[in-house]
């Protein structure tokens, strides 16, 4: 997250709603500022596609203006492609390939999975994981996003014309991830299920790592296709009061059939998808702008029945008052919470705030342009504070030097009288101190002397102690310990027995450790004795006096 407070808009919008969350960091959490949604009719946008930009931004203005709480602020945005858009793969690429690599690969290798040459598209990608050195299966796993330039651009001039310019064009893997980022357990294995307008999408992620993504066509915009085709009512107007209708008696028999056949493509997907890194699946998370229909998650704890399953609230990441974030609509109660409208901008703000340097970005290679000049301009502004602030500060340091120098000089001045002064009499301190310094180093060194032992009639001493029946075979003396380890054979017990007596008789030796494992042998023994001296007791180096 950014240091720095920071506020983005970020906007969702498809064929038949517009909806976008105003969001804050506020140290390193993240504050609601406003939201809105509103419908689309039809004629607007199509598969993802404008077809009526002027009456669009009439619409965007409105739902920017009648913003709750309050109106939005538009400065920086950020927006959530339609899936009908964006082209998305997953690839696995050894892991050995660097960035520079993916960057001539990922060309070749996606024009065999979109249906555009690569000329014709923006594209982007990131690293999602990348095999640890010594892992069975070296490889690295590659989100890879593309858009149709001409789409991407009439988004871009869209939201130009009302006065901001876009920051960042996102991806549906990457807006989920972050919007269940506080929900999402590090340690298990999750699927995260989608249901949108025109499409449901099926997530695999080890902990907070995407793995897999897939997408279906069927939102529940087909549903509703369905519903008005078996009612005759217009596909709009079911929309437009799907809230205060979605209970409907009529509808029940309809609905169960789309959300069983949501659930058994999932089960497809699950039994099919799973692989080495992810031998299962823990948790199970319903989510997006359409999870809140009737029974809906009751449904999903039946299927799922082996699994934990939860609904996945983007409102965990916020601070967010629950009375201000609500639906205006009636409520009908239920465990799904109002904010699951909201999850894609919602998370794809929250990645914004992370990073607009990592991640997928399908911006308009004029707009990354732009956007890098404004930081480039952003940098070089704050540069120039700092030097300005970095000049007045030396200034004020060489004042606050002279004035110090001043004083320091007129001090030294009169310190130089006052010695001029006194000079004999400081002479003669110093010879007298220089005296005392001498005799004390001559009396330090009297007592080092006195303090050193004389280790060859030490060892002199010692052996004379040895009995004529063992042989030495080697001395080990430890000044620091003022240790003595005698190695050698004794002849038999006896001899060994009297080797240790006369050496505890001896006013030399403070201990002697010999162990009993010595003793083993009758005769030809082989030994180690360890002895510890008694300084007090030792002789002293050359003819020194006794110390003081």
């Amino acid at each position: 997250m950014n240091l720095l407070p920071k506020t983005l808009v970020s906007v969702d919008l498809h064929d038949h709603l517009v909806q976008f969350v105003e969001l804050s960091t506020f140290g390193k959490k993240v504050r609601l500022e406003s939201y809105n949604r509103m419908p689309l009719h039809g004629g607007l946008i199509e598969d993802g596609e404008i077809k009526n930009a002027a009456e669009l931004k009439s619409v965007l203005s409105t739902l920017f203006a009648s913003a709750n709480p309050k109106a939005a602020k538009l400065k920086d945005l950020v927006l959530i492609l339609p899936t009908k858009l964006s082209f998305i793969h997953i690839f696995k690429l050894p892991a050995n390939l660097s960035e520079k690599d993916l960057q001539q690969l990922l060309p070749i290798e996606a024009e065999n999975i979109i249906p555009f040459s690569m000329e014709d598209v923006y594209w982007d990608f990131t690293v999602l994981e990348k095999a640890k050195k010594g892992a069975k299966e070296s490889i690295q796993l590659v989100l890879f996003a593309a858009i149709q330039k001409k789409a991407a651009d009439s988004y871009a001039e869209l939201f130009a014309s009302l006065g901001v310019t876009p920051v960042l064009f996102g991806v549906q893997p990457e807006a989920l991830i972050y919007a269940l980022s506080n929900q999402l357990d590090a340690t298990k294995n999750n699927f995260i299920i989608e249901l949108g307008a025109l499409s449901t999408n099926y997530l695999f992620a080890k902990g907070k790592i995407i793995r897999k993504y897939f997408s279906s066509n069927e939102g529940i915009d087909s549903f509703f296709h369905e519903l008005a085709e078996k009612f005759h009512a217009s596909h709009d107007e079911l929309l437009a009061g799907w809230e205060k209708n979605k209970n409907k008696p009529e509808f029940a028999e309809a609905l169960q059939s789309f959300i069983e056949r949501q659930y058994k493509q999932a089960r497809i997907i699950l039994a099919e998808n799973l692989d080495p890194e992810m031998k299962t699946v823990d948790c199970i998370y319903l989510t997006g702008e359409f999870s809140n229909l009737p029974r809906f998650y009751e449904h999903a704890k039946t299927t799922f029945s082996g699994y934990n399953v939860f609904v996945g609230d983007p409102k965990a990441t916020l601070l967010v008052d629950d009375k201000k974030f609500s639906s205006n609509l009636e409520k009908k109660g239920g465990i799904v919470p109002y904010s699951i409208y909201f999850t894609n901008p919602i998370g794809l703000a929250l990645r914004a705030f992370e990073s607009l340097k990592s991640g997928v970005n399908l911006l308009p290679d004029a707009l990354k342009a732009h956007f890098l000049y404004k930081r480039f301009s952003f940098l070089m502004g704050a540069l120039s504070v700092l030097m300005l602030m970095l000049s007045f500060v030396s200034t004020a340091l060489l004042l606050i030097l002279q004035q110090e120098l001043h004083y320091e000089r007129a001090t030294l001045e009169i310190e130089k009288a006052g010695i001029e002064n006194t000079l004999y009499g400081v002479r003669y301190q110093e010879v007298q101190a220089a005296l005392t310094e001498f005799n004390t180093e001559v009396s330090a060194l009297t007592k080092i002397d006195q303090s050193l032992i004389s280790v060859p009639m030490t060892l002199e001493t010692l052996l004379a102690l040895v009995p004529r029946g063992i042989t030495m075979t080697s001395i080990d003396f430890t000044d620091s310990k003022l240790t003595l380890v005698l190695n050698g054979i004794a002849r038999n017990r006896s001899e060994l027995v009297a080797l240790q007596d006369s050496l505890r008789a001896s006013d030399l030796v403070k201990e002697v450790n010999l162990p009993l494992s010595s003793f083993d042998e009758s005769d030809q023994i082989s030994f180690s004795a360890e002895i510890v001296l008694d300084f007090s007791h030792l002789p002293f180096y050359a003819s020194s006096a006794s110390i003081e």
